[in-house]
């Protein structure tokens, strides 16, 4: 391997900060309130949210030099972006009351923020591996073989107990089982009757409120591996500092009792998911729905 060759990482195309998602223009008026009302209601989280993703961005943009352009560097950003465009595709959907598409992107951006933290650093070899043979000539196809690179980081994803409980939760919740559906596509159901809404754009604050979290939870997750990167990254003592205060106010976002919850609970008939603090609207009735 001490021959291999590698592509050169060049200086990274990075915009110089993030912004929430706008107001839709000319959506329908209940993608518009759906908007309003998670902006207003949700505001201390959305605020906590921009912070995490420019702080995630300011770290990228602190470690520009050349001297940073490593084969680590190269491996955490092409997977670490992923996982940081995850968040912010999740964040426009729950703003837009897309509550059932947010699972599947947060799903992703979970694996991805892992992979890029496990890649950088005791999977480096793999990661070398792959960035040695890709981006070759196939005769065959007349293209560039990139190479699959096939990899998961799942010792990553178990070692935190945070990042474990969002990735368990939002897989099960990803998948077509049918009293998810119930959740998301007929949230206002009863034993006396079922209220689907198909296409529904309406604003829920349970779903919003747990949406949220696990984006608040996934930027602290990547703000803590990028920053504990061995050198990978140029992590300045104020930047640590300002990741430190953010996690404490994550932990404290997350710690509320009138949270919206989605965890895992072992009943008479095995282990189930109860989600817990469910409503429609803050001043609403929490209601508890054991799937």
């Amino acid at each position: 391997m001490s021959e291999a060759t590698y592509p050169r990482l060049s200086a990274v195309i990075m915009p110089q900060h993030w912004d929430l998602p706008g107001r839709p223009e000319g959506a329908s008026a209940n993608l518009l309130d759906a908007h309003r009302q998670t902006s207003f209601q949700l505001a201390g989280d959305l605020r906590l949210l921009h912070e995490g993703m420019n702080l995630i961005l300011g770290l990228v943009q602190d470690s520009a030099h050349s001297r940073y352009r490593t084969n680590a560097m190269a491996a955490a950003l092409l997977l670490g972006a992923r996982g940081f465009a995850g968040i912010s595709d999740a964040t426009g959907l729950a703003l837009n009351a897309a509550y059932g598409s947010c699972a599947p992107v947060v799903r992703t951006a979970c694996e991805c923020i892992a992979a890029a933290a496990q890649l950088r650093a005791e999977e480096l070899p793999v990661f070398e591996e792959w960035l040695s043979a890709t981006l070759r000539p196939d005769d065959a196809y007349k293209a560039l073989d990139a190479g699959m690179g096939q990899f998961f980081a799942g010792s990553t994803v178990a070692a935190d107990p945070r990042f474990s409980l969002v990735y368990r939760g939002v897989s099960e919740l990803a998948r077509p089982h049918i009293g998810v559906s119930l959740a998301l596509s007929a949230p206002d159901s009863s034993r006396q009757t079922l209220k689907p809404a198909f296409g529904d754009q309406a604003f829920h604050f349970g779903w919003a409120q747990l949406t949220l979290g696990w984006l608040l939870a996934l930027c602290d997750v990547q703000l803590r591996l990028f920053g504990d990167g061995g050198g990978v990254f140029n992590v300045s003592t104020e930047w640590r500092s300002r990741a430190e205060a953010y996690a404490r106010q994550v932990d404290d976002a997350l710690g509320g009792q009138t949270r919206c919850r989605f965890e895992p609970v072992n009943t008479d008939l095995g282990p189930r998911w109860l989600l817990s603090n469910f409503r429609r609207q803050a001043a609403g009735a929490p209601r508890r729905l054991l799937l």
